[in-house]
């Protein structure tokens, strides 16, 4: 099916989520730059980098350094730096609503619940907010986009397209490189090992070689090498606060959906090993870093895809319970520090946000009782 086909069998639904998309761009705000409290930030980094675009960064810690796809092309606008940031960074969050719902259908799920996980997406302050206020934050954007774009090129074989973004991906963010890994195991894991082991090691390659060249030629000024980040941020784990920052707060308000359909996530992932693997090394790649929640955003891809699952036997007949869930991410996706009206504080965003959840938990935990245990299956 073509991209012209797709949208127009898909008007409506798209047109929800380009109108759900517009107002949150609006109520996300954007950064003010010139604050002193994001003096030290990311942004400023990428503001060198793009500054110098198309030249090799010079004075540029790891690991920002090697990601040079975002702010290079984003410097290569005739616009001020803001401007280039925030026009492109609102092009490529489109681009990705576009594709996650697109995704969703080429895995067969209907069209109700993948456009309500795209907006519960669109809701998700930590996996899409934060990368439109914060719109320096490109490279993360896109390489979403890539893992989308090379999740698709593995489900149908393409294996040059997979080296064309898999070798992109090398140059925009670390956590792309994850997908060869998981490429292989989804051919151990279906029975094509034989077929296309060579096709995935020749399309592999370049990306690989593209990912250590890189960390070769441009000499960063000072930061934590990988390992000496994985050893200075892994040991978070031995206390519980980004433990639920990793696991719960990163997908509120509905982290605990797939725990009331307990049988039906084990039954997911076990039909589909691959992309267990892939939320396992997501979560040891958020173990290089401190952001917990944001680090988690690759995660976005197949958790909600479980959650659209889930959708299609929960929401079936009991229509309230989408628009609580609507209502409660929506609410979940105001901010103390970002957005058009944030919360007062830290303290008053966390109680929205478990209230948000308890909500959530409880009815779909209701909705499960009222029809005696059993999920609907939508015909």
């Amino acid at each position: 099916m073509t991209t012209a086909q797709f949208v127009s069998e898909h008007r409506r639904q798209l047109i929800l989520i380009g109108l759900i998309f517009v107002i949150m761009v609006v109520l996300y705000g954007r950064i003010d730059t010139g604050r002193a409290d994001y003096q030290h930030w990311d942004l400023h980094q990428y503001q060198m980098m793009a500054e110098r675009s198309p030249m090799p960064p010079d004075d540029v810690s790891r690991p920002f350094a090697y990601r040079i796809l975002g702010p290079y092309l984003a410097g290569l606008l005739p616009f001020d730096l803001d401007t280039s940031f925030y026009i492109f960074s609102l092009a490529v969050s489109a681009m990705l609503v576009f594709l996650f719902y697109r995704f969703l259908c080429s895995l067969k799920i209907e069209r109700t619940a993948a456009a309500l996980a795209v907006i519960i997406f669109i809701f998700n302050k930590y996996f899409f907010g934060f990368t439109v206020w914060n719109f320096y934050q490109l490279n993360d954007v896109l390489s979403l986009i890539l893992i989308l774009l090379l999740f698709f090129s593995i489900h149908r074989q393409q294996w040059l397209q997979y080296a064309i973004f898999l070798a992109v991906g090398a140059i925009t963010r670390e956590t792309v490189m994850i997908m060869v890994p998981v490429a292989l195991i989804y051919l151990v894991e279906y029975g094509r090992f034989k077929q296309h082991i060579l096709s995935w090691v020749m399309a592999s390659l370049p990306g690989i070689l593209i990912f250590i060249i890189l960390r070769m030629v441009i000499v960063p000024a000072g930061g934590d090498d990988l390992w000496a980040a994985f050893l200075k941020y892994s040991g978070k784990l031995g206390s519980p606060g980004p433990w639920a920052g990793l696991t719960l707060f990163c997908t509120i308000p509905v982290s605990l959906v797939p725990i009331v359909y307990f049988k039906e996530t084990i039954a997911f992932f076990k039909e589909r090993i691959y992309l267990l693997a892939y939320v396992l090394l997501v979560f040891v790649s958020a173990l290089f870093g401190s952001n917990n929640e944001r680090l988690m955003a690759p995660v976005f891809a197949v958790f909600y895809y479980l959650i659209a699952v889930l959708f299609m036997r929960t929401t079936g007949r009991i229509g309230w319970l989408k628009y609580l869930i609507i209502a409660a991410a929506f609410i979940s996706s105001f901010d103390f520090w970002a957005g058009l009206h944030p919360l007062p504080d830290r303290a008053t965003m966390m109680k929205v946000d478990l209230i948000c959840l308890g909500v959530v938990t409880i009815a779909v935990t209701l909705s499960r009782f009222l029809r005696g245990g059993r999920l609907h299956e939508t015909g």
